[in-house]
C-alpha cells in the first residue's frame, strides 16, 4: 500500500532513498513506522482499543470545472455538444493514523475528538511557523471543513514523554539505538502512571 500524498522532487544527482516497507506496507519515513510500533504496544497493553493507518482521505476543496461547447463539423451540419472540463483538481488529504479508544493516561498527549477518536500525522520535526505550508494548510482546512483536529506527532518528543517501543530500541544491525535505546519501556510507563481506563 503506497501513500497518496507528500511527494517531493529529488535531484537526479542524489541517490534515491530505499523504500521503507514493513509488513507489506510502504511508509514515507521511519517516523511513521515508529509510531505504528508505538500504537501496537499501546493496543497490546490495553491503552488503546484499536488503530488504523491511512484509513480514509478527506476532500478539503472540491474540484473546479468549467462548461464549454464542443463544435464538430459533420458532413451535412455542425454538431454542438455541451461538455465540461476540470480547471482545478480537488484538494484531498490523508492523515496517517486513527486511534480508537484512548486510555485516560494517554489523553494528556493528544487532542481527542468528540467521538473519542484521535487523528494523527507523524512528522520528523515540526515548527508552527517554519513547517511545510501545505501541511499546515491541510490541518487548518481539516478542522474548518470536517471539524477534525489532526494531532502532529513528533516521535522523539512522544517517546520522551511516554515510552519507546521495543521494535525501535535497536538498529537493523542489532546495536542499541542512540535515539531510543535507553528510553523507558511501556511497562515502566504503566508502572509510573497506571493503565487508566478507556471510556
Amino acid at each position: 500500500m503506497r501513500r497518496r500524498r507528500k511527494y517531493s522532487s529529488v535531484s537526479k544527482s542524489r541517490k534515491k532513498k530505499e523504500p521503507i516497507i514493513y509488513d507489506g506496507i510502504e511508509y514515507d519515513s521511519p517516523n511513521e513506522w515508529w509510531f505504528i510500533c508505538w500504537c501496537r504496544e499501546a493496543k497490546k497493553a490495553g491503552l488503546i482499543q484499536d488503530f488504523t493507518y491511512h484509513e480514509k482521505s478527506y476532500e478539503l476543496f472540491p474540484e473546479v470545472r468549467e462548461s464549454y461547447t464542443e463544435v464538430k463539423q459533420l458532413k451535412s451540419k455542425i454538431k454542438e455538444t455541451e461538455k465540461s472540463r476540470i480547471v482545478l483538481r480537488a484538494w484531498t488529504y490523508t492523515p496517517d493514523n486513527w486511534i480508537y479508544g484512548l486510555s485516560d493516561i494517554l489523553k494528556p498527549f493528544f487532542r481527542v475528538s468528540e467521538n473519542g477518536i484521535v487523528v494523527t500525522d507523524t512528522k520528523g520535526v515540526f515548527s508552527q511557523h517554519n513547517d511545510s505550508k501545505s501541511y499546515s494548510q491541510c490541518v487548518k482546512a481539516m478542522y474548518h471543513v470536517h471539524h477534525i483536529f489532526v494531532n502532529t506527532v513528533i516521535m522523539e518528543k512522544l517517546v520522551e514523554l511516554t515510552w519507546a517501543p521495543e521494535a525501535i530500541k535497536r538498529t537493523k544491525t542489532g546495536k542499541i539505538s542512540s535515539k531510543f535505546g535507553r528510553c523507558r519501556t511501556i511497562e515502566k510507563f504503566i508502572e509510573m502512571n497506571g493503565k487508566g481506563s478507556i471510556k
